[in-house]
């Protein structure tokens, strides 16, 4: 402990380490002083006006002249604070304003009260946390000396300093006022034999032996242990200064463990007296001879006692040898008080035991069987005291042989940091098959074992499930050809082989021999749900699995699904007039009344448009089984995120059966269930792994799967890695709504924005289903023909307007286009561009156009679309190739990205037109570069981001500047969102 006052930032003073928090006024008007449990209970007190800022002295605080004539003192303890009020002459103690000293408390979590010896307390659940005794006046004799009257309220304490005293001519000033508070687990209390004395955490110092042969007194301190309850102490010590003897002749002082103290301790009324620990024959503090000094006793026996019997406090007791003897009168500074302890920490039962493979520790008939005879023997260890290293394990192995348990071996590890895990692997011989093996572990710290742990048990079963099981499926039975069903759930049983009783388990794959799913069987037969992923030929694989984990051969159950997949329920373009009071199902007939909706200019052709507030559309029934498999899709654009946007839910009683949104308070899109149709349940949710976009055209889709019991989340064709597990399933046989959704029993949630091409399936909908939903239908943005032939601009033959493209740099036309009239670049310099992008990059895109080179370079761009320092992409020439690329970031350096082919292998004449086309397939990560109307190469694993400037036809972008230049002709130049498919660009090779 250190009591050294130290200033703090926020104008308090506060001791370094006191065993309670204190904090005293940096000067103003705040709290005086201010006790603190670990607990956070406290207690203020303050000072009637103004304080000054203090003089700091060690642990001492002096406010001066806080009354004329007056100082006013706050000294540190251990275990509390004392307050002085030092009145230094006769006219300050003639002040009117000593009659009654009033200081206000503030307390937190406790409650005052005041004792029959007063003693006031601050109580909470009747414990005592802090006490002030008797408050007490002195003058400098030391031998004029008063008990002020106190009056306790829950606001305040008033002391009454004794009249009598301040107007005492005989007086030697100055005199000492005193209140004080103190913690409740350190204290001292000093007893006299006459009872003229009695003290109670005095700032006085502690006194034992007699003065004058006939007086006596006695010290006791109560110290806290409870940091050793239950620990091996190794030895203790009590110190203290004895800072004052009759002469520098020695003699004995006694050192005894007593009862406990309180603030009722006095002669008539001591602890007990347990047992005489220690005893010194010492003088200090007579003279320069013999100065004051520390003094160290024997204290073991106590602590091991407290410790043992889980006593948080232990008292102590110092005594003079020879009681009648005034040469052994001795006085302690009680503030050096400290007790010192070494002790070690047991090292606590090890946790987390397993036996590897295998399962938990546990015993009896449910041990579990491992299928190695070298199993592994698992668990952390954990030592109080060692948080870096030192502790070791200790394994203890038995075996169960002739109906009874017999130790086969004990093992020792290597020390380990404390609360790592340990393992041990057993040896080779020491277990045989059909073997039962018990075992145990405990820590040791190089001074104390542990306590054990439990037993653990297991049985070794290395033979393998003979036989295969039988698979069948009355939903896909294995003579039934082309069924109808990828991504529909059907029931498949898993029988085990009638001498394979132990098979407790069977994994199953389905199509992928490498992508095993387990489902436990005790009884030896399950059924799960399957979905086939494909059309044509499916094929399950089934392994039986004993309880060791062994597996058998595999059986192999084939069944054929048809080429003709499912395809949704129910389709909603929102297609339909500007104030349609429905929006037509294109294969369901499920019309979707339409409140508050209009529809407008969509992702497509038209999409529904929603205030946020009040707009929705709504099935006239039941759209979904929500208890089963299903798939629901759509375009989304949010154009408000203070909220929470639902795209499309299905209503049950209470909640929705799902919901498909955006969540405003991540910003991301969230596919969510339920777990009941009930109020206050929180939905398990799939999110997205990025932000969702605001003001852009984003497609969503939420996929529940029976089968593997997840939840699934789609963006923009990409699976998202949030696929939580669903295992409680409903039906909401409510209405299907677009654009709200349902929370204890409210409808609400509204969607800000436009949502177009809503799809729902009674199936689970594939990821190369899902990226098609994305791609198709391709937008085609721009399709400039160049068929001008004159003037400085080309004009575009979709229905989109102002995509025209302008020439510069004296760029100009030849009739010798691929059809018609062509768009002429002779020389660097020259090119064409649009006013503003064509695509997003960021998502799905496809460029292409027809190419005629008059001669090459390194590098030539056809088409680009512009970013701050780099074009987003370049479909041309580059490297000595036809290249299809994107860089990784729009920075200078980037790195390239590219799907590329030498023109050695595609080799092309000076005047051959060639059709060059660039996919970019989000949902696949995939880059794609076509020659005419052949796939040339092909890359994954690629991303992009989104390119905002103008599109450029005949030049690139390359850190910030025009680069790359076309040399020759280009034709027919064309930009879409979305990705062409392979039967798209032989259509486009051939013109249809």
């Amino acid at each position: 402990m250190d009591t050294t006052l130290e200033r703090r930032a926020d104008n308090s003073v506060a001791p370094i380490a006191t065993a309670v928090e204190l904090a005293f006024s940096g000067g103003g008007t705040g709290p005086l002083a201010t006790i603190a449990a670990a607990d956070g209970r406290s207690l203020s007190m303050s000072w009637p006006g103004t304080l000054p800022t203090p003089s700091l002295d060690g642990p001492v605080a002096t406010y001066a002249e806080v009354l004329p004539g007056v100082d006013l003192q706050i000294t540190a303890t251990v275990t509390g604070f004392s307050e002085l009020l030092v009145v230094k002459n006769a006219e300050a103690a003639a002040d009117t304003a000593l009659t009654q000293l009033r200081f206000d408390l503030n307390t937190e979590g406790v409650s005052l009260r005041k004792a029959a010896d007063g003693v006031t307390e601050a109580v909470a659940d009747g414990a005592v946390l802090f006490s002030s005794p008797a408050p007490r006046m002195w003058d400098a004799s030391g031998r004029k000396q008063a008990t002020m009257a106190t009056s306790v309220s829950t606001a305040s304490i008033a002391l009454t300093p004794d009249k009598a005293l301040l107007d005492d001519p005989g007086v030697r000033y100055p005199i000492y006022i005193d209140p004080e508070w103190n913690g409740s687990r350190l204290a001292w209390a000093m007893v006299s034999s006459d009872g003229s004395y009695t003290g109670w955490n005095l700032s006085h110092r502690s006194e034992a032996g007699t003065y004058d042969g006939s007086v006596k007194r006695r010290s006791f301190y109560r110290m806290n242990t409870d940091r050793v309850v239950g620990k091996h102490v190794i030895k203790a010590t009590f110190r203290i200064d004895e800072t004052w003897s009759w002469s520098c002749s020695a003699r004995p002082i006694e050192f005894w463990h007593t009862g406990a103290i309180s603030q009722s301790t006095t002669w008539s009324k001591q602890p007990t007296m347990k047992r005489k620990l220690d005893e010194l024959n010492v003088a200090k503090g007579f003279s320069s001879s013999c100065p004051s000094g520390p003094l160290a006793f024997e204290a073991t026996a106590a602590v091991v006692d407290s410790a043992a019997k889980g006593q948080q406090d232990t008292t102590f007791g110092l005594i003079a040898g020879n009681e009648s003897d005034t040469f052994g009168w001795k006085g302690f500074d009680q503030t050096s008080a400290s007790l010192e302890i070494d002790y070690n920490s047991v090292p606590s039962r090890p946790a987390a035991m397993a036996t590897v493979p295998g399962t938990p520790c546990v015993t009896g008939t449910s041990r579990p069987a491992v299928s190695t005879l070298t199993p592994t023997l698992r668990a952390k260890i954990y030592d109080p005291d060692k948080t870096g290293d030192g502790v070791r394990a200790e394994f203890d192995v038995n075996v169960y042989s002739g109906g009874a348990w017999t130790d086969l071996y004990v093992k020792n590890t290597s020390y380990v940091a404390s609360a790592d895990p340990v393992a041990h692997q057993v040896g080779l011989t020491g277990l045989t098959q059909g073997g039962v093996y018990a075992w145990r572990i405990r820590a040791y710290d190089g001074l104390d074992g542990g306590a054990w742990s439990p037993w653990c048990e297991f049985r070794v079963d290395t033979v393998v499930p003979a036989d295969t099981p039988t698979v069948t499926s009355a939903a896909y039975p294995s003579d039934q050809p082309q069924l109808s069903g990828v991504g529909r759930p059907g029931s498949f049983t898993f029988t085990r082989a009638s001498g394979d009783t132990d098979v407790v388990a069977f994994d199953y794959a389905v199509n992928d021999l490498s992508a095993r799913r387990r489902v436990q069987a005790p009884s030896g037969t399950v059924s799960v749900l399957i979905a086939p992923p494909r059309d044509f030929v499916n094929a399950v694989y089934v392994w039986p699995i004993d309880a060791a984990g062994n597996a058998g051969p595999y059986a192999t159950y084939t069944f054929d699904v048809s080429f003709v997949v499912d395809g949704p329920v129910s389709s909603w373009s929102m297609d339909e007039a500007n104030t349609s009071p429905t929006a037509a199902d294109a294969i369901g007939g499920r019309t979707l009344n339409a409140t508050g909706v209009t529809f407008t200019g969509g992702r497509s052709v038209k999409a529904a448009q929603l205030n946020g507030t009040s707009s929705y559309l709504s099935s006239s029934g039941t759209v979904l089984d929500t208890g089963k498999a299903f798939t629901v899709a759509a375009w989304a654009q949010v154009t408000n995120d203070t909220h929470v946007n639902t795209i499309a839910s299905q209503n049950g009683n209470r909640a929705s059966g799902f919901q498909l949104y955006y969540n405003h308070g991540d910003q991301k899109w969230t596919f969510g269930r339920r777990p009941s149709d009930a109020d206050g349940v929180q939905p398990v949710k799939a999110v997205s792994d990025a932000p969702a976009r605001q003001n852009a055209w984003e497609h969503v889709v939420g996929v529940y799967d029976p089968d593997a019991k997840q939840l699934r989340l789609y963006v923009n064709g990409r699976l998202q890695a949030t696929q939580p597990s669903f295992t409680t399933p409903w039906n909401a046989t409510g209405d299907f709504q677009v654009g709200r959704m349902k929370i204890d029993g409210v409808l609400g949630n509204y969607f800000t924005g436009m949502i177009d091409e809503v799809r729902v399936w009674d199936r689970i909908v594939y990821p190369h289903e899902v990226a098609d939903l994305v791609n198709r239908p391709v937008q085609h943005q721009v399709f400039w023909r160049f068929n001008e032939g004159a003037g400085t601009s080309a004009a575009t033959s979709t229905s989109q307007s102002g995509r025209t493209a302008t020439l510069y740099g004296g760029a100009g036309w030849t009739t010798d286009g691929h059809e018609g009239n062509a768009l002429s670049i002779p020389s660097s310099g020259q090119y064409a561009a649009a006013s503003s992008f064509m695509t997003r990059t960021d998502g799905s895109f496809s460029a292409a156009v027809w190419v005629r080179r008059s001669a090459f370079g390194t590098t030539n761009t056809a088409l680009s679309q512009d970013g701050s320092r780099r074009s987003g992409f370049t479909l041309g020439f580059r490297g000595g190739k036809w290249s299809f690329d994107v860089p990784a970031s729009d920075t200078d350096g980037a790195a390239f990205v590219s799907a590329a082919i030498d023109p050695a292998q595609w080799p092309t004449d000076a005047d051959e037109w060639t059709l060059l086309v660039g996919v970019y397939d989000h949902p696949r990560a995939q880059l794609r570069l076509y020659l005419n109307n052949q796939k040339v190469a092909e890359v994954s694993g690629t991303s992009t981001w989104n390119a905002t400037g103008a599109t450029q036809i005949g030049r690139a972008k390359l850190t910030g500047a025009s680069a790359s230049p076309w040399l020759g002709e280009l034709d027919d130049a064309h930009v879409y969102t979305g990705a062409l498919s392979d039967e798209d660009v032989i259509n486009l090779f051939f013109g249809f």
